[in-house]
């Protein structure tokens, strides 16, 4: 059996949100909320972590389909990737994932030779190397949730996590389990054992961006739409009547978080600004003190 006959029947759903927060907020709503996290990727770093992720896809799945909301991203998606399914989905930006997967939802009906059903956030590698002797596990009606790794900025200054090298470089790995796993995590799995993954205790925690189901759990799924978090809602909602399984080790089945690295510095650089600007206020505050001292 070749490559191509392996992949069928596979399909995986990508939201793109294609321009930065501030953008979003001029439109008048903003899916990343008003902190700095949809500030930290460009529209041409957003476009090519699209293009990689789109690579990795490719290796797993059989069809991708790509959602937007704007016009104009949907204009430069059907010009820059031919050969993958865009579709642009009505709302507004804050919904587009929950829309996204309800409306997957009620095409399945026409496209009866899916049997497999993967997600991911659209700046993330899918690395899903025994993906095809997972296969007994998820049409048994186990979601398959990867660990989520990023490069380190730093000393690492959102670091929850286990510290790893890939590609020869500093990484954190997030959302793991397991004997890997560290007290943060340490509610996130029951003690019990699938093959190479634990059975999550905390369905919520065990989202890293990505996951892959059979068709008849994800068609089982609910969506209601929320302002909190949408992009991890949405995949919450499949998550809630699911058995949803982690990995043992982060090497077995994993994503690297693209932009975790530059949302990294962004919030550092923030971070730092916001205690230069502190320090200012002290400093304009003792030496207001001292010259009352020195008038004395």
């Amino acid at each position: 059996m070749n490559e191509n006959q392996v992949k069928q029947g596979r399909l995986c759903l990508v939201p793109f949100f294609g321009i930065a927060a501030s953008e979003y907020r001029s439109l008048g709503e903003s899916p990343f909320g008003e902190t700095t996290r949809g500030e930290a990727k460009t529209r041409d770093q957003r476009r090519d972590y699209l293009r990689q992720t789109l690579a990795s896809t490719a290796q797993f799945f059989e069809e991708t389909i790509v959602t937007c909301v704007l016009d104009r991203d949907e204009t430069w998606l059907r010009e820059s990737f031919p050969h993958i399914e865009v579709v642009r989905i009505e709302g507004p930006p804050l919904h587009l994932p929950c829309n996204s997967l309800a409306w997957l939802q009620d095409e399945l009906t026409d496209r009866t030779r899916v049997h497999l059903v993967g997600f991911t956030e659209a700046d993330q590698v899918l690395h899903y190397p025994n993906l095809d002797s997972d296969l007994e596990l998820i049409s048994d009606g186990y979601i398959i949730a990867p660990v989520r790794i990023e490069r380190k900025y730093g000393k690492g200054i959102r670091n929850r996590g286990l510290d790893i090298v890939f590609d020869d470089k500093p990484y954190v790995a997030y959302a793991i389990c397991g004997e890997q796993g560290l007290r943060h995590y340490r509610n996130l799995c029951r003690r019990e054992k699938q093959d190479h993954y634990w059975l999550t205790e905390n369905r919520e925690e065990a989202y890293a961006g990505a996951w892959v189901c059979s068709r008849e759990s994800f068609v089982g799924a609910s969506f209601a739409l929320t302002d909190r978090q949408p992009t991890e809602e949405a995949s919450y909602s499949v998550f809630r009547n699911s058995r949803v399984l982690k990995p043992t080790r982060w090497d077995y089945c994993y994503v690297d978080h693209l932009s975790g690295y530059d949302f990294q510095k962004i919030y550092d650089f923030y971070r730092r600004k916001k205690w230069q600007a502190w320090k200012m206020k002290m400093g304009k505050r003792v030496g207001e003190l001292v010259s009352r001292l020195k008038k004395r």
